[in-house]
């Protein structure tokens, strides 16, 4: 497994507020945004899909949590979901799910953990790192 280096761990894209802003189109446009954006931080690490250990998403909405879980063929149960206990808390989500898994003894020495967000303004990103 190749070293993950830190400038080989952050990946950013964009993507204007033009475009469909509403329900389950929106959610969809989420989900593929978010899935595109761990691909490449997984490809620029030079990591696959199954190196994965833990996903620890932005916590808008379940939908679009299993969504991209389901997209990237990672079960729920590596996925830390404090959506339900803490609801959409914004940039503190990603932060209160890492505490939550690490207060839980989830997260081992050398796991693999991809968090990802997506801001109201339609920004994404993911941060890969290794615990």
């Amino acid at each position: 497994m190749n070293r993950i280096q830190r400038e080989d761990t952050m990946h950013f894209d964009w993507k204007t507020t033009s475009d469909a802003y509403h329900g389950k189109v929106h959610e969809l446009s989420e989900a593929n945004a978010l899935l595109h954006s761990k691909t490449n931080a997984l490809e620029k690490a030079g990591l696959e899909q199954s190196d994965l250990d833990w996903i620890v998403p932005h916590q808008a909405n379940i939908r679009i949590i299993a969504g991209t879980a389901k997209k990237l063929g990672v079960p729920m149960e590596q996925v830390i979901v404090t959506v339900q206990d803490h609801g959409n808390t914004s940039a503190a989500s990603i932060p209160l799910a890492l505490s939550v898994g690490k207060s839980e003894g989830k997260f081992k020495p050398g796991d693999v953990v991809i968090m990802e967000a997506i801001g109201g303004g339609l920004a994404w990103g993911s941060v890969l790192l290794r615990w």
